[in-house]
């Protein structure tokens, strides 16, 4: 009789302490794709990619618009080592002032443009979308802002 009531208060205990689980907003790379890269004659490369950010997290991402930013950079390897570029920066989509993606939610990134030759390139340029934070978005004093994987934050395909 004793095991049944010691498991019952651990089961107790435990559903408890699943119902206050933190909110937990978690914005992710969850794809990027290439949807054209053709090399020209001349050495450079028509491209089109798209990219996916997913809210994976149980809560919303809320916060101001200068606090993150999506980027998508292009490392190109030539003779003198790694050449990288920005050639996409945008932020979150605003709502009432304030950069928002809700739970389970996405926001696509789309680039299309053309990268000029790189004399002696000896590689495929490599993409790189990312997730960049401003460094004191975590002393802000709020959650709703606080992504709580950042592991999931960039990702990387060589062309």
């Amino acid at each position: 009789m004793k095991k049944i009531k010691i498991s019952l208060w651990a089961g107790f205990l435990f559903g408890a302490m699943n119902s206050m689980a933190q909110a937990c907003p978690d914005p992710a790379i969850t794809s990027l794709q290439i949807k054209q890269a053709d090399m020209q004659t001349d050495g450079s490369w028509k491209l089109e990619v798209t990219g996916t950010v997913r809210n994976q997290g149980n809560a919303d991402f809320v916060s101001t618009p200068d606090q993150q930013s999506i980027s998508l950079s292009i490392n190109r390897y030539g003779p003198r080592g790694v050449v990288t570029s920005t050639v996409l920066k945008e932020k979150l989509p605003v709502r009432n002032g304030q950069s928002y993606l809700p739970a389970g939610s996405v926001h696509i990134v789309n680039y299309r443009g053309t990268l000029n030759a790189l004399k002696g390139e000896n590689a495929r340029p490599r993409l790189k979308l990312a997730i960049i934070y401003d460094p004191a978005i975590y002393n802000d004093d709020s959650s709703l802002n606080d992504d709580c994987h950042s592991d999931n934050n960039e990702n990387m395909v060589t062309l």
